[in-house]
C-alpha cells in the first residue's frame, strides 16, 4: 500500500510557508509519504488500498476518474479526525463558505470544511447553491483553455460545451462580481485556489481553508 500527497500547484506557489507546514504534518502521519508532482501530469499509478491525499479541488477531478473513491481523502478530512491537531480559534469570526463547481459528489470533503470552521470558531453562512450544487470555480469555468482536459476528466468532458467559453477581461470580472454580491458577509471562505481568485476578483475579503488552519 503507497500513501501519496498532491500538494495542489495553486497553494504552494501562493502560500509557501503553509504548504511546508502541511507536507511536515503529513510526514508525520505517514512514515512512507510520497510527494507527487501536479496531478494533470502524474503517470502514478494508484490501486485498492492506496491512500491518496489530496488539497487542491482539481487534483481530485483530474485523479478521480482513475482512483479508488475509497483511497481519496482529503487534507481536510484527515485533520478532522486527528483528536491531536491543535487547531486556531478565530473567536467568532462570520463567513460565507464557497463550495466548488469540481467536487459536487465529495460529501465528506463538505462535512469536513465546516466541521473544521465550528471547531475553531467561525460561523459558518451557506450559499443558496452550495455543495453538489455548487456552480462556481473562478476563471476556471470561463477558460477555453480548460477544455483540453477533456480527455483526462469525466466531469469537464460533459460540461465542455456549457463552460469553458471565451470571455473578455470585462465580462468576466461582471460575472464574479454578480457572483459576490450575494455574500452577505464582510469575508468568505473557499478550499479552491480558482475559487479564491475569482471571489478576489469579484472584490470580496477571501481566506483559503489552508490559511485558517495552518496560517
Amino acid at each position: 500500500m503507497a500513501n501519496s500527497f498532491f500538494p495542489a500547484c495553486k497553494v504552494l506557489g501562493k502560500y509557501p510557508e503553509i504548504s511546508r507546514k502541511i507536507e511536515d504534518y503529513l510526514k508525520l502521519r505517514f512514515d512512507d509519504l510520497k510527494i507527487e508532482n501536479c496531478c494533470k501530469a502524474s503517470s502514478t499509478s494508484i490501486s485498492n488500498g492506496d491512500t491518496v491525499i489530496y488539497v487542491c479541488t482539481a487534483c481530485n477531478m483530474y485523479l478521480g476518474d482513475n482512483t479508488p473513491p475509497e483511497s481519496f481523502k482529503s487534507i481536510w478530512e484527515l485533520i478532522d479526525n486527528d483528536d491531536s491537531f491543535v487547531l486556531p480559534n478565530h473567536q467568532g469570526k462570520v463567513m460565507t463558505i464557497q463550495d466548488c463547481w469540481k467536487v459536487p459528489n465529495e460529501r465528506k470533503l463538505h462535512d469536513a470544511t465546516r466541521n473544521l470552521l465550528n471547531k475553531m470558531k467561525i460561523g459558518v453562512v451557506e450559499l443558496e447553491k452550495n455543495k453538489e450544487a455548487a456552480d462556481f470555480c473562478g476563471k476556471y469555468l470561463y477558460d477555453p483553455s480548460m477544455k483540453q482536459f477533456a480527455k483526462i476528466s469525466q466531469r469537464v468532458a460533459k460540461y465542455q460545451n456549457e463552460f469553458f467559453k471565451p470571455h473578455s477581461d470585462e465580462a468576466y470580472i461582471k460575472i464574479m462580481k454578480n457572483h459576490s454580491s450575494q455574500i452577505t458577509t464582510d469575508e468568505v471562505v473557499c478550499y479552491c485556489g480558482a475559487c479564491r481568485d475569482g471571489l478576489i476578483d469579484g472584490g470580496k475579503v477571501v481566506f483559503h481553508l489552508a490559511e485558517l488552519v495552518f496560517g
